[in-house]
């Protein structure tokens, strides 16, 4: 969605298509929204879900912790402590979950299998430099790999020696019941290119037990048989992307600002940052902003002219007005005077992002 129409950009600056062109007055646009987007931390263009990760730090709490923030004061004691953050995407809509992330995991058992027969092949993709192995024993329809991980994870890269040819794979995880699809973003293509593969974690991610062996598996089960078949030297689990444990959204209070405030937990040892997987933007662009882009965008365009050739000209008009040779410069530099008297006003009436302090 774009904050302003080429049609209110070209009424502002008292501009046609003959004086500015449609695709130049689209940069200048995004140029405008790019530059309300940085100063404001707020997003007019659509609502969408994002990851973002926070270091964690201890910080004594305060009575007044946020200022006129809409976050309601809460009982605690002096010495209690809690955990602040600012998120980065605006406005925030809700949370959908925080996530502490681990340390240091690794693949925790990965089998190769023909559907009888297993094959530990986890030393050697957790090896950098082992010898390069199979992920499927034959690469033949039916074939499975099951690689796991002592704690529920949703992204891992993996690195090709031999790419595979031709064939395809499905994935699934359990559920806690059965084996269920698992749709994945596949940077790999079914273990035809070394990449990133990542998926939704779904909250019924079960422990499964394979070959006597439990683990949070992701399996991987070959549809179409391969040509050529897949060797992989090694699996690198993302470790933003391991869910050490799950911060309960009662304890955490937050508002549009993305001013957030985690209570009543305490990290334990192995964790690595927290995870917030939140909403933000809008699917609506206010009518400050509205304007605020088309002023900032007419200024680009009427700037514009003034490197142009108009030292040629002995004459002309601009909307209802006629000029000689160097009044053009004159009502171009009073133009952009004064829509950057709108803008200063504008910049007053549109969100500013407020940044968390100690008080």
């Amino acid at each position: 969605m774009v904050y302003v129409t080429n049609a209110k950009c070209y009424s502002l600056a008292g501009l046609t298509t003959t004086d500015v062109s449609d695709a130049d007055m689209t940069i200048f646009e995004a140029y405008a929204e790019g530059i309300i987007n940085a100063r404001t931390g707020y997003n007019y263009s659509s609502a969408t879900n994002i990851d973002e990760f926070k270091e964690v730090e201890l910080k004594p709490a305060n009575k007044s912790f946020i200022t006129n923030s809409g976050i309601p004061e809460y009982a605690y004691d002096y010495d209690q402590c809690v955990y602040r953050f600012t998120l980065d995407k605006l406005p925030v809509n809700y949370l959908n979950s925080v996530y502490v992330t681990n340390n240091y995991s690794s693949i925790n058992q990965a089998w190769s299998s023909d559907g009888a027969t297993y094959t530990d092949v986890s030393s050697e993709l957790n090896t950098e430099y082992s010898s390069p192995h199979t992920v499927f024993p034959t690469g033949v329809i039916s074939d499975e790999f099951y690689l796991g991980c002592a704690y529920k994870f949703s992204k891992f890269r993996v690195f090709m020696s031999t790419v595979g040819t031709d064939g395809t794979v499905t994935a699934s995880y359990y559920n806690g019941t059965s084996w269920t699809s698992l749709t994945l973003t596949d940077g790999t293509t079914g273990f035809r290119s070394s990449g990133e593969v990542s998926f939704t974690l779904h909250a019924d991610f079960s422990l499964a037990t394979v070959n006597n062996v439990e683990s949070y598996y992701v399996k991987f089960t070959v549809g179409t048989g391969y040509t050529v078949n897949p060797v992989v030297t090694s699996i690198v689990i993302d470790n933003d992307y391991v869910v050490y444990d799950t911060v309960s959204l009662k304890n955490v209070k937050y508002n549009s600002n993305g001013e957030v405030v985690v209570e009543d937990w305490t990290p334990e040892a192995g964790f690595r940052k927290l995870r917030f997987n939140y909403n933000y933007g809008s699917s609506t662009v206010p009518s400050v902003v509205e304007q605020l882009c088309g002023v900032i965008a007419a200024q680009c365009a009427l700037a514009s002219l003034i490197g142009a050739t108009y030292n040629d000209i002995t004459s002309g008009t601009m909307g209802d007005e006629t000029f000689g040779t160097g009044e053009q410069y004159m009502n171009l530099k009073n133009a952009i005077e004064q829509l950057k008297i709108q803008e200063a006003t504008l910049w007053k009436l549109v969100s500013k992002r407020i940044v968390l302090e100690v008080v």
